[in-house]
């Protein structure tokens, strides 16, 4: 391997091993932003450990997903995203400490450019994206409902191969939940987070001599806890 791979995997690694858990609706760097008629697809997993309350109950929700996603450049400025995938939820320090099963995570997204510099190879975007998880009724199972809306920005600067970025979102989350034992209902509320502010920062990693392939390694670790890896092929 040369320096800049070596480099890479030391980078990724490092921001996976300071994660605390394996992110619901990551943010993604300047980089999502496709020029006009570029596509891009990828996969992408990870999880949160999000801080909700009930009433004056506080408590932890617990959120991994895994999915692929698609991306189109409507302009060199403008970018759409949606993804599809399977997450698992459940409560932590609650009196609802159960796991809610597999459910189908939909996600959409609209990512802009704000404002770039070819010369000093730094970019400034802005996003909104929407996060749904939920599943068909289950007849006696537990279930949930996970909704996010999420607005964030970010900046980032080009060092060779390697786009860092840093960044700020603000994220409101609904959870549903129902609570079933012998086919009846024993409990059942919302969990909320609102306006929930976390700074963020990731490392996009261009692979190949096109920079075509990207790995992606994003996390935030004030306010709530989260860490997503992905990978996305630009074509």
């Amino acid at each position: 391997m040369n320096r800049s791979v070596n480099l890479g995997v030391a980078l990724l690694l490092g921001c996976l091993l300071q994660a605390s858990t394996s992110d619901a609706a990551s943010v993604g760097s300047p980089a999502g932003v496709l020029r006009k008629g570029q596509w891009a697809m990828g996969l992408k997993a990870g999880g949160a450990l999000r801080d909700v309350t009930k009433s004056d109950l506080h408590a932890k929700a617990e959120l991994v997903e895994g999915g692929h996603f698609r991306g189109y450049g409507l302009t060199d400025w403008l970018s759409l995203y949606a993804g599809v995938g399977a997450a698992y939820l459940g409560v932590k320090n609650s009196p609802v400490t159960d796991s809610f099963g597999a459910n189908v995570a939909l996600n959409g997204q609209v990512k802009s450019r704000l404002w770039e510099s070819k010369r000093f190879g730094v970019e400034w975007d802005a996003s909104a994206q929407h996060l749904f998880i939920g599943a068909p009724h289950r007849k006696g199972n537990n279930q949930a409902q996970w909704t996010e809306w999420q607005l964030a920005s970010s900046v980032a600067k080009s060092i060779g191969p390697f786009k860092p970025y840093v960044g700020a979102k603000l994220s409101f989350v609904n959870m549903k939940f129902k609570v079933r034992k012998d086919n009846r209902i024993t409990q059942q509320g919302t969990y909320k987070a609102d306006g929930m502010m976390s700074p963020f920062f990731g490392l996009d990693w261009y692979v190949g001599e096109a920079e075509n392939l990207i790995i992606n390694v994003e996390g935030s670790f004030v306010n709530d806890e989260e860490v997503t890896l992905g990978v996305a092929y630009r074509f």
